[in-house]
């Protein structure tokens, strides 16, 4: 970067596990990779952590937690913003899950994965 040049803003990322021990794997390897992230173990606790940022850029959630699932979270938040894009994950195969739509393609991650099967794709999201 250039003296007096304005940093990039860091990418926003939302996290939703309800599992502890995943969910605070994949923040500390998102943030090793320059993201900001915020995660939550629950759709409510998402939804409210979400109010207090005016950009997130991915949202990363679980399909299958209890009240909320993944596909209901990312379906309130895009109200909201239309232009939230969603990482599935989910210990359960895409079609298991309903998520075998051709259009949802690049957008589905099967547990377990590799942290750098996770920063490669969240970084395929957030290319320009």
């Amino acid at each position: 970067m250039s003296a007096g040049a304005a940093p990039e803003r860091a990418a926003v990322i939302l996290v939703v596990e309800d599992e502890q021990p995943v969910r605070q794997i994949m923040e500390r390897a998102l943030s090793r990779n320059g993201y900001l992230v915020v995660a939550a173990e629950s759709a409510d606790e998402a939804l409210s952590k979400a109010a207090h940022y005016a950009t997130i850029d991915l949202l990363i959630t679980d399909i299958v937690m209890r009240g909320m699932n993944g596909r209901e979270l990312a379906t309130v938040m895009r109200r909201n913003r239309p232009e939230l894009q969603v990482l599935y994950v989910s210990g359960f195969t895409q079609k298991q899950t309903g998520l075998d739509d051709p259009a949802l393609e690049g957008s589905f991650l099967q547990k377990p994965f590799g942290l750098d099967e996770l920063v490669q794709q969240v970084a395929r999201m957030l290319a320009p």
